[in-house]
């Protein structure tokens, strides 16, 4: 498999996240929803890096996805983050997201199409129990791992400057 399919994965298991993310919402509880939002927001930035990987030749041979304003929206959320306008966000999940998978999803290696059919995007967890600590068959002791009474104390780390 070659990098550019690679990305594709990526950008196609990307644009289902935020399907799911936002299933059973309308735009209103979108907006309300701060948590969905943020976690859409920052899977559109993904998308947006992921095609600033893509080579300029692969994206002039697919002309028909919109490369260079998916890479502007990820600089615009990046760089005007104060300056998000979540009912865009919003049309974006329910019109561009879907018909960037539809384009993507021809272009996916067939057998990454027939495995995506087949499997739940995230898989359960099986014979599960929980952590345990096993000689003891007790729940394990999650420890904190600065020692105790060095939590309030200010970290002495000095400033490097880089030469550039």
């Amino acid at each position: 498999m070659n990098r550019e399919q690679t990305y594709l994965i990526d950008i196609a298991t990307t644009c289902q996240t935020v399907i799911e993310l936002v299933q059973g919402m309308n735009q209103s509880s979108f907006v309300a929803d701060k948590r969905t939002h943020i976690a859409v927001l920052y899977e559109i930035t993904v998308i947006g890096e992921i095609v600033k990987r893509l080579s300029p030749e692969f994206r002039q041979s697919h002309p028909e996805i919109p490369w260079k304003q998916m890479a502007g929206m990820r600089d615009q959320l990046v760089h005007d983050y104060n300056e998000v306008d979540l009912d865009l966000t919003w049309e974006v999940t329910q019109s561009s997201i879907p018909e960037l998978l539809e384009f993507v999803l021809p272009l996916l290696p067939q057998e990454e199409v027939d495995n995506e059919r087949r499997s739940p995007p995230y898989p359960p967890f099986q014979n599960f129990r929980g952590f345990t600590d096993e000689e003891q068959g007790r729940p394990h002791q999650l420890r904190h791992p600065i020692p105790h009474g060095t939590r309030s104390r200010k970290l002495n780390v000095k400033r490097q400057k880089v030469k550039v």
